[in-house]
């Protein structure tokens, strides 16, 4: 019994994890003139030694976890930033499970499964840090001027 249930175990697959490192992990709010969310996106830097700067290396869009879910403070603090100009966060719970980042020894670390990649691969990108920017631009758009898309490094294929 025991050597047939070994035999099964063995053919069991696991998926494979394509793994990336950068230098920095952007989860970037994009919002529009109101305040209110446009899209949230990770974007995923490298330091250009040659040009003093971070080049982009790709994105991904996400699904957001929800105003309701971010720090109490940080919320706070940017609504009452927004309430100065008239505008205000929207208390919109979002579905769907998020992406998150999740800070470990070496850094932090971000695992999703990329529907992107050819086949749908699980993916893990880590960096030693990790920034949330709100804008009212795209940060990543606004990168293809120091770097184009073609020239870009991009992340690993599977």
């Amino acid at each position: 019994m025991l050597g047939i249930t070994l035999l099964m175990l063995s053919h069991v697959s696991v998926p494979a994890v394509v793994h990336d490192r950068v230098d920095v992990i952007e989860l970037n709010h994009y919002l529009d003139g109101k305040g209110d969310i446009v899209f949230d996106q990770y974007v995923f830097w490298i330091w250009n030694p040659e040009e003093e700067r971070h080049d982009a290396v790709d994105w991904r869009f996400c699904k957001p976890c929800g105003w309701r879910d971010w720090p109490p403070e940080l919320y706070q603090r940017l609504n009452k930033r927004l309430a100065a100009k008239g505008m205000k966060l929207p208390l919109k719970q979002w579905s769907g499970s998020p992406m998150q980042v999740i800070r470990n020894a070496h850094g932090f670390s971000l695992t999703w499964h990329d529907k992107e990649s050819r086949g749908g691969h699980w993916r893990t990108v880590s960096a030693p840090c990790y920034v949330q920017s709100f804008t009212q631009y795209d940060v990543e758009v606004e990168a293809r001027n120091d770097m184009p898309i073609e020239r870009r490094r991009k992340l690993s294929r599977p």
